[in-house]
């Protein structure tokens, strides 16, 4: 059942996304398979549980896999146009997707341990995972690797900022780790990654490789390829 859920919402978001279609890509976010496992991981790091840490792990790896192998063969069937925004914004990755990434983690966290259902659906859908692992599949179906690691980025950035913002508000909310040096350093783990891309974000807006100007530009050289 979860496997199915994740590859049947990889074709809505990617189906979605080819047509431009946003109603169509909110839906799939709202499916949200992968948020699931992700929170588990932040709660199983808290906790210092490893057996729900490891369980939460696999869930995510398979669901992963899932949905870019299904994406990317999805995207060798069907034609794309890269110029269609819903499909190209997730080929671009900006500073403020960090502070949005985490931000929605920490609700989605609140959320999560309020049994508040209407604020898990709008974390849903501010910070997907499902529609960036959808777009990478499309775009290496088609051979634009370059487009397809860009998705895959944020993809990353999102899952790493939901660990982190996660970890950080369970203890807030004063949920006792097993192991206080086991669950700083696995914080420091994610914070650390967090930071290496935070640099990576940097480097890439401080060339302009994350404008979308430049995006558009390299759209048109694969385009006439």
């Amino acid at each position: 059942a979860y496997l199915l859920t994740v590859i049947l919402s990889a074709m809505i978001a990617a189906l979605g996304m080819r047509s431009g279609q946003t109603a169509v890509v909110i839906g799939a976010m709202v499916i949200a398979p992968l948020l699931g496992p992700t929170m588990g991981m932040a709660l199983a790091a808290t906790l210092g549980d490893w057996r729900l840490g490891r369980r939460a792990l696999t869930t995510l790896v398979v669901g992963v896999v899932a949905a870019l192998a299904f994406a990317t063969a999805l995207g060798g069937l069907v034609e794309i146009d890269l110029a269609v925004p819903e499909l190209l914004s997730r080929s671009i990755v900006r500073p403020a997707d960090v502070a949005l990434a985490l931000a929605s983690g920490a609700v989605g966290v609140l959320a999560f341990s309020q049994g508040a259902s209407l604020s898990l659906v709008g974390v849903m859908i501010a910070v997907a995972l499902v529609p960036p692992l959808a777009a990478a599949g499309l775009f290496f179906g088609h051979g634009y690797g370059a487009l397809g690691f860009s998705a895959l980025f944020l993809f990353t950035i999102n899952l790493v900022c939901i660990n982190v913002a996660g970890i950080v508000m369970f203890l807030v909310q004063g949920l006792p780790p097993k192991s206080w040096r086991l669950t700083g350093g696995i914080l420091t783990v994610w914070t650390t990654m967090l930071l290496i891309l935070a640099t990576l974000i940097a480097g890439r807006v401080a060339f302009g490789v994350a404008s979308v100007e430049l995006v558009s530009r390299l759209v048109e050289v694969l385009k006439g390829r």
